[in-house]
């Protein structure tokens, strides 16, 4: 290797500051998993709305010890908010908003009604119990998920119950994926003796659709310069992200390297780890090109 090995934290800071942003484009909600965000989701409401009843059972003014209270109407969630009485008692249903006046909600469990609908509570609880106040899970305001971050099914559940439908996210980054090595032979094919089958490609694929990438190019490349330099050209033109692997340490067939020189920018040839060190990469008509061992292991750290 002609350069300097690099530790793997500037390996990355190279790759990553030279790489440049996908365009931004806007999804709808159900449609966003797995996406990463291009701008910070803030919450323009509280969560939950307004107070509400985190139980079932009876909404009524603290008291103790409670007299009998007469039932004066049921609450249930979607409905108007309904005002409370004096020495009465509103039935209420989880989720139901608050009645005005009302500061405490005791669980049907506690309670017992009488005859004329009168109520009585059995236990002697305290002020605000069972009721879910406005704002308790989430203040207006409150960052819902930065810039950057890959939205899991929980965050798009944060999303959507702050009242978005839609959210700005970056492009599916088009991921090309070049397998080199004339001993390579394709899984699902008869082996030719002295070969091997190729692993690299599935490997790298299926990290790039979990990571969140889609593969546009998936291409096996002959072991020669000119068709490696061909292969590194075409891909960067098409992708937003070229994944070499094999052919990138320093035997006489090992092209990637001086077609990455050739045809681009190199970044850095060489991370000293373990397996792993023979990683290259660069940038290819402004395409990140990354190249990896052809050693599943090494690949896969690397």
């Amino acid at each position: 290797m002609d350069t300097p090995l690099i530790d793997p934290d500037e390996a990355v800071r190279r790759l990553l500051g030279a790489a440049p942003a996908l365009r931004r484009e806007t999804v709808d909600v159900r449609c966003a998993l797995g996406r990463t965000l291009a701008a910070p989701i803030v919450s323009p409401m509280a969560l939950p709305p307004f107070d509400r009843a985190a139980m079932d059972g009876y909404a009524v003014r603290f008291e103790d010890p409670w007299p009998p209270l007469a039932v004066a109407g049921v609450a249930r969630a979607g409905e108007p908010r309904l005002s409370l009485p004096p020495g009465a008692a509103i039935r209420i249903f989880t989720g139901a908003p608050l009645p005005h006046g009302a500061d405490t909600v005791i669980e049907q469990e506690a309670c017992q009604v009488e005859e004329a609908d009168r109520l009585r509570i059995r236990i002697r609880g305290f002020p605000g119990r069972n009721v879910m106040r406005r704002g308790h899970e989430m203040a207006p305001g409150t960052r819902v998920a930065a810039a950057g971050t890959r939205l899991t099914p929980y965050h798009l559940a944060l999303v959507a119950a702050v009242g978005f439908g839609a959210v700005a996210v970056r492009k599916t980054p088009a991921v090309a994926i070049l397998e080199t090595g004339d001993e390579l032979t394709e899984p699902g094919r008869p082996l030719a003796a002295d070969h091997i089958y190729a692993a690299n490609g599935a490997l790298i694929g299926a990290l790039v659709r979990a990571w969140g990438g889609a593969v546009r190019i998936a291409a096996r490349v002959p072991d020669t310069r000119s068709a490696v330099t061909d292969a590194l050209l075409g891909a960067a033109r098409r992708a937003d992200l070229v994944v070499v692997t094999g052919g990138v340490s320093v035997g006489d067939f090992d092209f990637v390297p001086a077609a990455l020189h050739a045809v681009g920018r190199r970044l850095f040839w060489g991370v000293s780890m373990h397996p792993g060190r023979a990683t290259a990469a660069g940038l290819v008509e402004g395409t990140p090109v990354v190249a990896l061992s052809g050693n599943p292991g090494a690949a896969v750290v690397a």
